[in-house]
C-alpha cells in the first residue's frame, strides 16, 4: 500500500493511489505517482540519492483549498504491506504545484538535501571513515554515521578541495573514488564498500521466474579501457571502450593506482535489472540479490547488490539494478 500525508494549509490529507480503510481512511485521490528512483551515479560508488519527480491528483482534494496551494509542506510518502503503524517512510519533502486544470492537480516534489557547506581548501590528511566522522559532526552535516560495513583498513584520504561545494557533493566523489557508497537515512549516514552486502535475499517465487518469462534484463556497461586520476593510471583488460577521469583524493601512485583498479572492477562489472512486486521488506541500498532463471535457454544463476532502486507506484513494481557475478547454473 503507497501512503501519503499531504499537508494543505496546516491540515493533514490521507490519500494513497486507492480507496484503504486502515487506523484512517485514506483516500483515491492519486490519479498517478512518477517513479521514485534512487541510486548511485557511478557504477562504483558515492550517494545513493533520491529524485522523487511529482504526482497527479484529483481536483476533489482540493475543494475547501481551491486553488490549489503553490506549495505543500510537508508531503511524507510511506510504503505498508500491512498496516499504516507498519509503514516505511520513502521520502519527506515539499510539494510546489505545477500546474491545475478541472481534471487534475500536478505537483513537483522536492526533497531537502543537506545545506552543510565544504570551504575552499579544506585538508584531509586521514582516513576514509575518520574523514565522514568529521564531516558528520554537529557542526557540519549534523548526522550520525554507521561505519560498520566500510571497508576495513579504511582506505587513507590524502586531499586539499578546491572552491566550496556542498557536503554531500564533496562525499559523492570521495566515496566513489574509494569504491564506497553511502546514503541517508533517518539522521544517518551509511557508509558501505561496494564489496559488502547490506542484508541477504533470494528471489525464488514463481510468480518472479517462470519458465516462460523472465523479469530480468542482463547487460553490461560500455567497457572503460583506461581510468585516470592525475598522472596515474591503470588499464583494464580490455583494450577499447571509455575512458574514466578521476579526482585523485591521495597523493601516494600505489594508492592511487589501487583505487583505480578497483573503480575498472565495478564498472566492467556484468549487470542485470530485475523487477519485483511490493511484497515483504523493502530492498535496502547494497543489497545483495541472487536468483535462479529457469527461462533462459540455459539455466541462469544471477548476483547483484542494488545500486539504483525504482519504485513504479503506478504498476506496483520495485525495478533493482546493480553488479555482480552471471553463471549457468
Amino acid at each position: 500500500m503507497f501512503l501519503v500525508q499531504k499537508t494543505i494549509n496546516a491540515v493533514v490529507n490521507k490519500i494513497s493511489t486507492e480507496s484503504l480503510n486502515l487506523e484512517a481512511p485514506y483516500r483515491n485521490f492519486i490519479f498517478n505517482m512518477d517513479t521514485l528512483n534512487q541510486g548511485i551515479r557511478k557504477a562504483y560508488g558515492g550517494y545513493f540519492r533520491l529524485d522523487i519527480g511529482g504526482y497527479t491528483l484529483s481536483p476533489d482534494l482540493f475543494v475547501d483549498d481551491w486553488p490549489p496551494p503553490v506549495s505543500c509542506d510537508p508531503v511524507v510518502a510511506q510504503y505498508s504491506a500491512t498496516t499504516a503503524a507498519a509503514a516505511v517512510t520513502f521520502f519527506t519533502g515539499t510539494a510546489h504545484r505545477e500546474s491545475f486544470d478541472r481534471e487534475s492537480v500536478r505537483y513537483d516534489i522536492y526533497s531537502p538535501e543537506n545545506a552543510y557547506v565544504l570551504p575552499d581548501l579544506t585538508v584531509f590528511n586521514d582516513t576514509l571513515v575518520n574523514v565522514l566522522t568529521f564531516m558528520v559532526n554537529a557542526a557540519r552535516m549534523d548526522l550520525t554515521l554507521d561505519s560498520s560495513l566500510a571497508r576495513n583498513p579504511s582506505p587513507t584520504v590524502d586531499c586539499t578541495t578546491s572552491g566550496e561545494q556542498l557536503g554531500v557533493d564533496f562525499l559523492d566523489n570521495l566515496t566513489a573514488f574509494f569504491s564506497h557508497m553511502f546514503y541517508i537515512s533517518g539522521g544517518t549516514l551509511y557508509l558501505l564498500d561496494m564489496a559488502a552486502n547490506n542484508g541477504t535475499r533470494t528471489l525464488t517465487e514463481q510468480d518472479y521466474f517462470s519458465p516462460d518469462e523472465s523479469p530480468v534484463d542482463y547487460f553490461d556497461n560500455v567497457p572503460v579501457a583506461i581510468a585516470k586520476a592525475g598522472d596515474y593510471s591503470q588499464q583494464s583488460s580490455f583494450l577499447y571502450g571509455n575512458e574514466i577521469s578521476e579526482t585523485a583524493y591521495e597523493t601516494e601512485q600505489a594508492k592511487i593506482e589501487a583505487a583505480l583498479a578497483l573503480i575498472i572492477t565495478y564498472q566492467n562489472k556484468a549487470r542485470a535489472r530485475v523487477s519485483i512486486p511490493f511484497v515483504g521488506d523493502l530492498p535496502a541500498p547494497g543489497e545483495q540479490i541472487s536468483w535462479t532463471d529457469t527461462s533462459q535457454g540455459v539455466s541462469t544463476d544471477m548476483t547483484i547488490n542494488a545500486r539504483i532502486i525504482q519504485y513504479d507506484i503506478d504498476n506496483e513494481a520495485i525495478i533493482i539494478e546493480g553488479e555482480g557475478v552471471v553463471s549457468a547454473t
